[in-house]
């Protein structure tokens, strides 16, 4: 369903291993910073087509547990914000009048 690998800016990113923990994704984005992405899978159905989005990830020390996703595909220049605990586990969690529905997501580094 991820594609090994994307294009954006004339630049390469690569799908990565899924971080192990919370502090190791905090970790990769602190070090790597502008240089990690993710493809969020939005479809709400499993028997339907991936509806992917792809955000450039951003984390800074003062955000606390949170991180912003801000959306360079579907809806360029919004942004998402979610928590980091359910990151290393492949999903993002979304909590809605009682409803929970939990997104797949991938992480992507960049090369040269």
């Amino acid at each position: 369903m991820y594609p090994k690998q994307f294009t954006h800016n004339n630049k390469n990113y690569y799908l990565m291993e899924q971080p192990n923990s919370v502090e190791e994704l905090k970790d990769l984005l602190l070090t790597n910073p502008y240089e990690i992405y993710a493809i969020l899978n939005e479809s709400t159905d499993q028997s339907e087509e991936p509806m992917l989005t792809t955000f450039l990830a951003l984390y800074n020390l003062d955000f606390k547990d949170k991180i912003i996703f801000f959306d360079v595909s579907r809806q360029p220049q919004s942004t998402l914000t979610t928590e980091l605990w359910s990151l290393p586990k492949g999903f993002i969690e979304k909590i809605d009048v009682g409803r929970v529905d939990r997104y797949p997501i991938k992480f992507y580094k960049g090369s040269n």
